[in-house]
């Protein structure tokens, strides 16, 4: 078996994979809600009983979509080419898979591991990891020393274009269908596996102790793609006469969304090596231990090491305490530390506020750097978490608690003001507009306002959630009961005073953007060939 199948029986972590047999899901968009209910068997030491998975998307515990690694039959999903700008600020810039390329009628079940995982998977597991299971995958070898390797490659491409609109520099130069082809992102990843297991029978231990070790090497790389002249271009010729509109006033590039033009474009790659060991065992009949460690190389971040201690404690009478501590990392990707973005929202403060264009630059540009921004550092992070869970032949509870410190934590800075000539001459940054324009953005005296990505802050994130469900035999079926209750906070703890993202509006959308509890209600009922079911769900501030 390979790595990520030997941890569906429990080698990863104190809570194991929670597996569901098409688990409830709520994905967008082709990925709809259903929802289904499992046996309630023993998967493995640590494990425990199966349970149904409810999840929103792939953000967890309140963190940003991409803090949460994805899998797809136990192998790393590439990222999809989207940046995610106009979204709660827990997860604004966030750069993860595109799970709207899996039907969900493929998907056999979801796999959840719901504590940090990166001493296990890698980066992008600070929050856990979500491993879909499609049908037909692959099975288990039991037994002995077994091995996987394997190599993948994936690749996502966003073309944008935009209609009905002008390039106003370009005059009577516009397309004549008012059409502009903008260019493109691009990414693109590569990886190879080698998963190794081994169950040894150690004296000392009640049970058999299960190693797995490995390596894995990976590559990532993002592009953006040059857009046709007339989406970017600031002048036009005119009977072999350059013709420049934008020195009289008038806006260069094309209007809602700039093209990208060739000193915007480029490619960027980054790569990492990394080895791990993970070993699970029963000290004694009614506890489990696992350690996992795993140590990784990176290209642009030099290297990491981090860990994870995991424990299960059976009481007795289905009742059992599970537990774990662990160290994270996420690097941030090519595309966050070099992407171009001009997006329309709401900009200013007070009585200045009013839709604006705010463009994100990339933080080691030349006007990034003269606003403070820097190279990108990895983010760190400390999980902790221990639960109380309850299980028998109809019934099972589970309380589980958790607390998630993020440090050098990556986000966009605060919107920095570059060209207000509304509210008079001095609130125009004729310096920074200048240099933009020197670089090849040449919308950039259209912006108003501008950011960039950066690591500035401390984050802690702690919460708990308590799920239930019954199950009884009752009007010719079989009807079960479920809830879900979870309250979820965030607070920013360290910002640089007067960096980036020294903003009240800043830090009270990082600590409140997202609703802090959830209810989830569910019945449902079985009868022969027909499924019925009703669900209630609330989110709150």
């Amino acid at each position: 078996m390979n790595r990520h199948e030997h941890c569906r029986e429990g080698s990863n972590g104190a809570k194991g994979f929670v597996s569901a047999l098409g688990a409830g899901l709520i994905l967008a968009p082709t990925l709809a809600a259903v929802c289904a209910e499992s046996d309630g068997a023993q998967t493995g030491a640590l494990a425990g009983p199966i349970e149904e998975v409810v999840v929103v998307g792939t953000r967890r515990a309140g963190l940003a979509a991409d803090h949460t690694l994805v899998m797809v039959n136990g192998k790393r999903r590439h990222r999809g080419a989207v940046i995610a700008w106009l979204v709660p600020k827990a997860s604004e810039g966030a750069q993860g898979p595109d799970l709207s390329v899996i039907p969900g009628i493929a998907v056999e079940r979801v796999e959840v591991l719901a504590d940090g995982a990166s001493a296990q998977y890698g980066s992008d597991a600070v929050a856990g990891v979500m491993n879909f299971v499609l049908k037909s995958a692959r099975g288990e070898t039991p037994g002995g020393l077994s091995w996987d390797v394997s190599a993948g490659t994936g690749a996502s491409d966003v073309e944008f274009f935009i209609n009905n609109t002008v390039n106003a520099a370009l005059g009577p130069a516009n397309p004549p269908d008012f059409r502009f082809d903008l260019g493109d992102y691009a990414q693109k990843e590569t990886g190879v596996n080698l998963d190794m297991a081994y169950v040894l029978d150690l004296a000392p231990f009640a049970s058999a102790t299960h190693l797995a070790f490995g390596a894995e090497w990976w590559v990532e790389q993002f592009r953006i793609q040059g857009g046709e002249p007339a989406s970017w271009a600031r002048t036009f010729s005119r009977n072999g006469v350059a013709v420049d509109l934008q020195s009289q006033g008038f806006t260069a590039a094309s209007n809602g969304f700039p093209g990208f033009s060739p000193d915007t474009a480029g490619a960027w790659r980054q790569s990492n090596s990394a080895v791990y060991a993970d070993l699970e065992t029963d000290v004694r009949d009614n506890w489990a231990i696992g350690v996992a460690v795993r140590s990784e190389e990176h290209q642009d971040f030099g290297a990491t090491t981090n860990g994870k201690l995991s424990s299960r404690l059976e009481l007795g009478r289905g009742l059992a305490l599970p537990g774990t501590l662990s160290t994270g990392f996420r690097v941030p990707t090519p595309g966050q530390s070099n992407a171009i973005n001009a997006t329309s929202k709401i900009g200013g403060e007070g009585a200045e506020r009013q839709l604006s264009i705010v463009a994100t630059i990339a933080p080691t540009s030349t006007v990034g750097l003269a606003l403070g921004g820097a190279a990108l550092k990895p983010e760190r992070s400390v999980n902790a978490s221990a639960g109380l869970v309850f299980a028998s032949e109809r019934a099972t509870a589970k309380l589980d608690c958790f607390r998630i410190r993020v440090r050098d934590r990556l986000a966009l800075s605060r919107d920095i003001e570059l060209n207000r000539p509304d509210l008079g001459a001095g609130r125009v940054r004729e310096d920074l507009i200048g240099q933009l324009e020197r670089g090849g953005l040449t919308s950039a005296r259209s912006w108003n306002y501008i950011k960039y990505f950066t690591n500035d802050f401390t984050t802690l994130t702690s919460g708990c959630e308590a799920s239930g469900r019954y199950r009884v035999t009752a009007l010719g079926g079989v009807t079960t009961l479920s809830g879900i209750f979870n309250a979820i906070r965030t607070r920013v703890e360290h910002f640089t005073a007067g960096g980036p993202l020294d903003d009240a509006r800043e830090i009270r959308d990082h600590e409140a953007g997202l609703p802090q509890t959830r209810y989830l209600l569910s019945v449902t009922h079985g009868r022969g060939r027909f499924d019925f079911s009703a669900r209630y769900s609330r989110h709150g501030g």
